[in-house]
């Protein structure tokens, strides 16, 4: 197979294969504005079964402000990936190394590899705490062998860090997302199309706009919805959010009291399962709040209002209580 490394960065990156000599790959003097790199000069990496290749270079920044100035790598074949990236970044010193400086530093770095694929006995790790706008964004989107993520630690989202970071790959299991700070689109899309069951826990109760936009988008299997905390909430942040989580079937509670431009715009379309929502909102004044929310959930279920919420006045279909389902005040 071989390995082509497009060195879209602001330094030069470094490679030994099986430990042997090291080499330099440059930066490539052609930066294109367009998703596919076939104007580009990568470095072709010939790699036979069982063998390693190891990279690695001091460049803090990694990644030169756009959405092409940053490194991409596309394999042929299958191959293993694992280690610590912060070895592209900080040469020496990667081991202890948890901030990233540069934005889109691993933006779309293994995007579209289908043979990438976890290895057994070895993890990825991304250890940074500190992020920045777009730092891994599409990073493994569509990588469709992928069924491992790796742990996530960072608390203080950045700007769209996270944002269709494994979109079609086929996680059997959600990382934890410890972040109580959040940014704008920071978890957007983040596991389209996944495998997983069970969503991880999101501890966050200020948000932020767009935060959750779509965020488990086409997860069929997903059956255990996160518990929303905030009762406070941000324009669009829980937009789309189970789109087509066809094996939902209860919703989680919704505590606010008053919604949001775009808040549960979507929220649970085509969630055909779907038999159960609590929302306690009284205020449902905003522009296209509840838009097509409950487009496509079960013909029959328990909805449980807020005493003294106004639903009625939602005359829009889709846009109110799902016609047929049982409606309970909340005591």
């Amino acid at each position: 197979m071989t390995i082509k490394y497009y060195n879209w960065a602001n330094g030069v990156v470094y490679y030994k294969i099986d430990g042997g000599e090291e080499q330099e790959i440059p930066i490539d003097s052609v930066l294109i504005n367009n998703e596919s790199p076939t104007s580009a000069t990568p470095t072709t990496i010939t790699l036979s079964a069982g063998q390693k290749v190891e990279f690695y270079g001091n460049n803090p920044v990694n990644g030169n402000g756009s959405w092409n100035d940053h490194p991409v790598v596309k394999c042929t074949g299958a191959c293993y990936v694992y280690g610590n990236f912060m070895s592209l970044v900080y040469k020496q010193n990667y081991a202890t190394a948890v901030t990233l400086t540069g934005i889109y530093a691993f933006s779309k770095f293994f995007y579209g590899n289908e043979g990438l694929r976890n290895k057994s006995d070895e993890i990825i790790c991304l250890p940074a705490t500190t992020l920045t706008k777009n730092c891994y964004k599409q990073m493994f989107d569509g990588c469709s062998s992928i069924t491992s993520a790796p742990a996530l630690p960072a608390t203080t989202m950045a700007e769209n860090c996270y944002m269709s970071m494994f979109s079609r790959c086929s996680l059997t299991s959600a990382p934890v997302l410890p972040a109580t700070t959040l940014a704008e689109s920071c978890y957007e899309d983040m596991f389209y199309s996944c495998d997983f069951t069970d969503a991880p826990a999101l501890p966050a109760t200020t948000l932020a706009e767009d935060c959750y936009k779509e965020m488990f988008r086409r997860c069929a299997s997903l059956s255990n919805a996160p518990t929303l905390p905030a009762t406070t909430l941000a324009n669009s942040c829980y937009e789309g959010m189970f789109i087509g989580c066809s094996s939902l079937q209860r919703a989680p509670d919704l505590p606010a009291p008053t919604l949001v431009n775009g808040c549960y715009c979507d929220m649970f379309q085509n969630c055909s399962s779907l038999n159960y929502i609590k929302c306690l909102a009284t205020n449902m004044s905003a522009s296209y709040c509840t838009k097509d929310w409950i487009f496509g959930v079960s013909s029959a279920g328990t909805f449980v209002k807020a005493a003294g919420a106004n639903w009625d006045a939602i005359t829009t279909e889709y846009y109110g209580i799902p016609s047929g389902w049982t409606v309970q005040t909340a005591p």
